[in-house]
């Protein structure tokens, strides 16, 4: 019998799973809260210490956490304001970490600021960091080093300065400010402005952005910085850097003014997006351009998105509203012409009766490309004027819709549906992505759709036997949010690894915080380790036939019907051997097709409605102990 028969013989009895096995179902089905929820930090209250600040006495507490992010490692970047009764006002700091008793300090306030004369101190590190005023900032990356861009003080005196400097190094290494507003820049054509973004990759590669010079810096340290655009222009000249990502390789594309409008005309003048790797730069497209599917010629041009394959997705606005457009690099430093992804005017995919008329955030992966499409249609509103989609960079026009705003999806409770504000997402390597709301925050992996991660009453438990409530508006306050609108491959920080493990801030009903991580789950990974393997095999056979009052992931119900059945044995062999990008476990723990057909055939195909689930269970964890007493 081949692969195909096997698996189309399984499927005919799926119907009669139910009967198989004597477990009894009693109770209501209400799926848990989050998977593998894991605890960085807590709030102190009152008499509650929280979790001890790393570097500071006893009587500091952490008061507030702000924005978290997550490198490959596991280690969470997070800002915290801090209670201080020795100072006035409220402090704040920097802080690394994988878990409570594992935290170090980065940079906190009024202590002296790295790299200045004595008596000047860092006098703020912002809490809160968004697009439109503050930097991108606030993260470290695989080498152990952070960036971070603080609010300095030069000096005691009653004219000393106040700037935000960009440093780069570790808390017990060292920091060094990579630039200091008003000081000569490396290239001699002037002197460092006012800087609002600064972003590292996971090799420590850096790209500083100042704003009020309008150039942009790469490099690894102060002293190897180099400018890639620096055109020298004064201060009060407005051809800003319209935005820049910074690639794993050390590429950077960005987008940039390269002409005003005249004064009270039109437009926003001449914008060009390029991609540099190394002492290559290639345009990739600009104003005046035209392109295919777009009703007039390119009017603006925004910071593409690229893989590690020199694939790279742009947001143009060519007639009314923006589209977005893909293609290679390479392609198109040889003529090669882009491919639309989506434009203003298309009909809008799995949704009978709308088009879209603008789409943002674009972003690509390995092999995918995603999308934001706002909507025109007969029911638009506020709550449900977005859509998702996503489609192979094969073939970028064929869009599938991921979810709509507004709607309900599996997983959710009666009532609860995608709020109008889960429009925002970020993708990680495995095609996995991370949406939030003020309601919920949300994981999407294509083996199981869209899945609630955490959601406002659900109950958490933050240490040991420590339970607390998930209260409104837990992940997106009144200061923070998470970074959004990024792909898998950028050098911003992120609250989504390729692992994918999320950092999140929940707010809680007693009025503390704390900075969690959970996984997107994946389906057969009953172990919620990122691994399809054995381990979640044995738990398949162990529970195949129960029927659970509370369905759960960690019991191989991997759909969260309440059973685990043939359909939950379908959806391990079609993750089988799936391992998250970069994972270091042990050879050979997670096979691929013929480990798992092995394990299936010792295991057996047992009839519906019988007891042999039993045996199958019996026969697989004893060929488990076969194969590791072989490799041993």
């Amino acid at each position: 019998m081949t692969r195909d028969e096997r698996r189309s013989f399984r499927g005919h009895r799926i119907a009669g799973l139910a009967a198989a096995g004597a477990a009894v179902f009693i109770g209501a089905t209400s799926a848990r809260a989050a998977e593998r929820t894991r605890t960085i930090a807590v709030s102190g209250t009152g008499s509650t210490p929280g979790t001890p600040v790393p570097s500071n006495p006893a009587l500091v507490k952490f008061q507030t956490f702000g924005w978290p992010t997550i490198d490959e490692r596991g280690v969470v970047t997070f800002q915290a304001r801090l209670s201080d009764p020795r100072y006035p006002y409220t402090e704040t700091g920097l802080y690394v970490g994988t878990a409570p008793t594992a935290l170090a300090q980065v940079l906190r306030s009024e202590t002296p600021a790295p790299g200045f004369p004595a008596g000047s101190e860092v006098t703020q590190i912002s809490t809160y960091t968004s697009v439109g005023s503050m930097p991108y900032a606030n993260q470290s990356a695989q080498t152990g080093q952070a960036v971070v861009m603080p609010v300095v003080r030069t000096g005691t005196h009653a004219a000393a300065a106040t700037m935000q400097v960009p440093y780069l190094g570790n808390g017990s290494g060292g920091l060094e400010p990579l630039a200091v507003s008003g000081q000569p820049t490396p290239s001699g054509k002037g002197t460092w402005g006012g800087f609002y973004a600064v972003a590292v990759n996971p090799s420590g590669a850096v790209v500083v952005h100042d704003r009020n010079k309008h150039t942009l810096w790469t490099g690894t340290s102060a002293a190897s910085l180099a400018p890639l655009v620096d055109r020298g222009f004064p201060q009060n000249q407005f051809l800003p850097i319209e935005g820049f990502t910074l690639s794993r390789d050390g590429g950077v594309a960005y987008a940039v003014r390269e002409a005003n409008a005249p004064v009270g005309g039109p437009g926003y003048g001449t914008t060009v997006a390029y991609h540099a790797a190394g002492t290559t730069v290639t345009r990739l497209l600009g104003s005046g351009d035209t392109l295919p599917g777009a009703s007039g010629t390119v009017t603006t041009v925004y910071a593409p998105r690229t893989n590690l394959s020199g694939q790279f997705v742009v947001g143009a606005v060519a007639g009314t509203w923006r589209g977005a457009w893909v293609g290679s690099v390479s392609d198109v430093a040889s003529g090669g012409a882009l491919q639309k992804v989506a434009a203003p005017g298309d009909a809008a995919p799995g949704l009978p009766g709308y088009t879209i008329k603008t789409v943002t955030a674009p972003v690509v992966s390995a092999g995918r490309v995603y999308v934001n499409a706002e909507l025109n249609g007969p029911d638009v509103s506020f709550g449900n004027s977005h859509a998702i989609y996503a489609a192979p960079l094969s073939s970028p026009a064929s869009l599938e819709l991921i979810v709509r705003e507004g709607t309900a999806f599996r997983g959710m409770a009666a009532g609860w549906s995608l709020d109008a504000s889960a429009d925002q997402f970020v993708v990680n390597a495995a095609d996995q992505m991370l949406l939030y709301g003020y309601t919920a925050l949300i994981g999407y992996d294509r083996s199981l759709g869209l899945v609630p991660l955490a959601k406002i009453g659900d109950r958490v438990e933050v240490s040991p036997g420590v339970f607390k409530t998930l209260a409104d508006r837990f992940i997106l306050g009144e200061d923070d949010y998470l970074a959004v609108d990024g792909s898998w491959n950028d050098g911003m920080p992120r609250a989504l690894s390729d692992q994918g493990v999320v950092s999140y801030r929940a707010k809680f009903t007693d009025g503390t915080q704390a900075l969690l991580t959970t996984r997107i789950p994946v389906a057969g990974d009953a172990t919620a380790d990122g691994v399809v393997d054995q381990a979640d095999f044995k738990i398949l056979v162990r529970n195949l036939g129960k029927q659970f009052a509370t369905p759960d992931r960690a019991t191989a119900d991997f759909n969260l019907d309440g059973r685990v059945d043939f359909s939950d044995f379908q959806l391990m062999e079609l993750n089988y051997g799936r391992r998250p990008l970069g994972w270091d476990g042990p050879t050979g723990a997670a096979g691929g097709a013929e480990e798992f057909q092995a394990l299936a055939t010792a295991a057996g195909v047992p009839e519906p409605a019988s007891a042999a689930w039993l045996t199958a269970g019996t026969a697989a964890l004893g060929l488990s102990r076969r194969r590791r007493r072989r490799r041993g």
